[in-house]
């Protein structure tokens, strides 16, 4: 048997609890990492899924704004469509009263009165020159 002397061992004693005591620091530190690694992981996981609940609510009211954008514009089509066939209309109009004027200029038609709107006879040069103007007042309008 080896003989240590008892300062000896009290030396190694000490230096063994010093390590120990250290160790079981690092045990500590370690567990403490580890449950801090863990909330950090949960709070990224709500914050992902926070994240997603509110691109599912924007994708959502994305879509019903770019439903009622094509509504508008759907709307707004129809109505161009409108213009554009009223627009035709009167053109057809204008056409048939031009033939017209062609028509009465060529049948000279001197011999029937042409009264204004007050039932007052007035020459036919004032009648088509009121005509003249009212037709170019509606045709301008569309050209």
């Amino acid at each position: 048997m080896t003989t240590t002397s008892i300062p000896a061992l009290k030396r190694k004693a000490g230096v063994l609890a010093a390590a120990n005591e250290a160790a079981q620091e690092r045990r500590r530190q370690n567990q403490r990492l580890k449950i801090d690694e863990e909330l950090t992981e949960a709070a990224l996981l709500e914050v992902h899924s926070e994240i997603a609940n509110e691109e599912q609510i924007l994708a959502k009211e994305m879509h019903i704004a770019a439903n009622d954008y094509r509504a508008a514009l759907d709307e707004h089509i129809e109505q161009f469509r409108a213009l554009i066939d009223a627009r035709e209309a009167l053109r057809e109009k204008a056409d048939a009263l031009q033939k017209l004027r062609v028509k009465a200029r060529a049948a000279n038609l001197s011999s029937i009165p042409v009264t204004d709107s007050f039932g007052i006879r007035v020459s036919r040069d004032y009648e088509h020159r009121k005509l003249n103007i009212r037709a170019q007042t509606v045709l301008s309008r569309f050209w």
